[in-house]
């Protein structure tokens, strides 16, 4: 399989890296030469694509027909409307063949504010933001070119990402204040780094009927929990006060609703690890090589991933004791 990035940003460098380490051959495209220049540095091929260019550009390869892409680049600050997007795919269709197939990383903001329910992907899209509105955008622009090109395509929802070098830790060291849960906890969702990276290498090998899934850690922790753990795993001691805006972490906008995904209770994706005490053991231990700055990029952890918002989890049956007969 050849994989082409569009948008080589945080989560694309390490897309790359995995790529490589799996024997894939692996094209990326970005707006910034300092990208380029990490990427070259890793042995990356990688063109230089500015999808805000007036006309729009053409893509820095010749054709990508028998190629997988994989599209990150997000969409313009203002507007309802993805222009990015829509510049990408006409230079799709103006090259000879089209890709195999795509996967769009969106966000788990089209949702909305789901006031602390669970949503799935069968759950009606409300985004109340611009920035929402120009994620739905771009999904529906690509299912709609997907479908005219007979190009598969999958959506994969993606909420905040968090990983090495994308934690909290400068703000905590300086003594920043955690979010008050106050009693009523609003339900987080966040990924790692690696755990979507691998989400999106299974998204390009899917061959089932689904077109949009919700991509997760299974870990719906409040934002204020989540950094008190992130604190008390890098040895900082948090204090409560105010509370943080989303944009200070590094990741989507939250959705305040439980993201979990309808589409693997049939055939999956891709099969989760059994949620276990092992799986439990992961997450956390994951987060703590991030915070500690312990995980080398570039180095896949030897812990189980989750990729699928799924618990497997089966309920232990309570044994009721027999009653003697006398």
């Amino acid at each position: 399989m050849k994989v082409a990035i569009a948008g080589a940003g945080y989560t694309g460098v390490r897309l790359a890296q995995l790529c490589r380490r799996q024997g894939l051959d692996v094209f990326a495209m970005t707006r910034s030469p300092g990208q380029q220049a990490k990427l070259a540095a890793l042995g990356v091929s990688c063109e230089l694509l500015d999808l805000d260019a007036v006309p729009a550009p053409a893509l820095p390869v010749a054709a990508l027909a028998g190629w997988s892409v994989v599209y990150m680049v997000p969409p313009p600050d203002s507007g309802a409307t993805d222009l990015r997007m829509a510049r990408f795919l006409a230079a799709l269709a103006a090259q000879s063949g089209p890709p195999d197939n795509l996967v769009y990383l969106s966000t788990s903001a089209v949702y909305g504010d789901c006031h602390g329910r669970s949503a799935d992907e069968t759950t009606a899209t409300r985004p109340a933001s611009d920035r929402g509105r120009r994620r739905l955008d771009a999904e529906q622009q690509v299912l709609d070119w997907g479908q005219s090109h007979d190009v598969p395509v999958r959506i994969l929802r993606v909420p905040g990402i968090y990983g090495p070098g994308r934690l909290p830790l400068a703000r905590l060291a300086a003594g920043a204040t955690v979010a008050r849960d106050n009693g009523n906890p609003r339900p987080g969702n966040r990924i790692h780094v690696d755990d979507l990276c691998g989400a999106c290498l299974a998204a390009l090998t899917y061959t089932g009927d689904h077109q949009v899934f919700n991509v997760g850690d299974g870990n719906h922790a409040s934002m204020g929990e989540y950094f008190r753990r992130v604190a008390a795993l890098a040895g900082l001691p948090p204090t409560t006060g105010r509370r943080f805006r989303w944009k200070t972490v590094g990741g989507s906008s939250p959705t305040y609703g439980r993201c979990n995904s309808a589409a693997t209770r049939r055939p999956p994706m891709f099969r989760p690890t059994r949620w276990n005490a092992c799986g439990a053991a992961s997450r956390h231990r994951r987060l703590r090589r991030a915070a500690t700055d312990g995980e080398k990029p570039g180095v896949s952890s030897k812990w189980p991933q989750r990729h699928i918002h799924r618990s497997t989890k089966r309920r232990s049956r309570r044994v009721r004791p027999r009653r003697s007969v006398r």
